[in-house]
């Protein structure tokens, strides 16, 4: 019975056995840090290369993660064909690092599209089970649940702000034509711009009036047409005889004037 009571009384030792998936858990996350300016001059606007870095440094330290590379590429951010960024991915996907580290979210990307093609689970390349994002000033880890909730809300938030920006310009540069202001590029033919507007242009005037001659005329080929200026003493504005797709646009413009369209091969 005493025996009984001693074996009953002796505690069990249990072997903990950790999994590889533990011991990569345990480990410190390697990371690629990405830096990308749009011109060599962003600096004067506080995204410069050696702000990114430094940025990027402190938050692997604070995080006890592991930069393993820098990669710093001079590109827009319009998509993500981009050779440098494409060749981290690659890395990612191929184990060779654990995530991405970036400084703020739009040096990756500004579209929710682009955001959603990275992170898509299973397939995505910087999914729950492929890879990690990490972003500096939007306290962004996409290792949890939490963090990729808070990348999609901000993404979300970044793209609805662009695209008020975009139809506010399209507002104002609705405005401005209904006002008669120039919206930029090159004034049109028959034009010049004279403290921000339009007036018209004699010179340019009697150039289209001829042009206009032509236009039902469907017969005459635009280098026939550019040979007939240039001998009549026609000019470019650069001074050179016209070239035939210059002459199509004369047409066009011409066109409009006479409010009649001729379909011309």
């Amino acid at each position: 019975m005493n025996k009984k009571s001693k074996s009953l009384g002796k505690p069990t030792q249990r072997t903990r056995h950790h999994t590889v998936d533990e011991s990569i858990e345990s480990r410190p996350s390697r990371l690629i840090a990405y830096l990308r300016v749009s011109t060599d001059g962003q600096g004067d606007t506080g995204q410069s290369l050696q702000s990114q870095r430094e940025q990027c440094e402190h938050y692997a330290a604070a995080y006890k993660n592991v930069i393993i590379e820098f990669v710093e590429e001079v590109a827009s951010a319009t998509d993500m064909e981009r050779p440098l960024l494409k060749k981290a991915l690659q890395r990612i996907a191929g184990r060779e690092a654990d995530g991405l580290l970036i400084a703020k979210l739009d040096r990756l990307t500004r579209s929710i599209v682009d955001i959603g093609t990275l992170v898509r689970p299973k397939t995505g390349v910087l999914s729950e089970d492929r890879g990690q994002l990490h972003s500096v000033n939007e306290k962004v880890d996409t290792a949890s649940p939490s963090g990729r909730l808070i990348l999609h809300i901000i993404v979300l938030f970044a793209q609805w702000e662009l695209e008020k920006i975009q139809e506010r310009t399209r507002e104002a540069m609705r405005s401005m034509r209904e006002r008669g202001l120039f919206t930029g590029g090159h004034p049109p033919y028959g034009f010049s711009l004279v403290g921000g507007k339009l007036v018209d242009n004699e010179a340019e005037e009697s150039l289209l009036q001829r042009v206009a001659d032509f236009v039902t005329k469907p017969g005459v080929s635009l280098r026939e047409i550019a040979d007939i200026l240039h001998r009549e003493g026609f000019r470019s504005r650069r001074g050179g005889r016209f070239l035939p797709t210059q002459v199509n646009r004369l047409l066009v413009a011409a066109e409009r004037r006479a409010n009649r369209t001729v379909k011309r091969g």
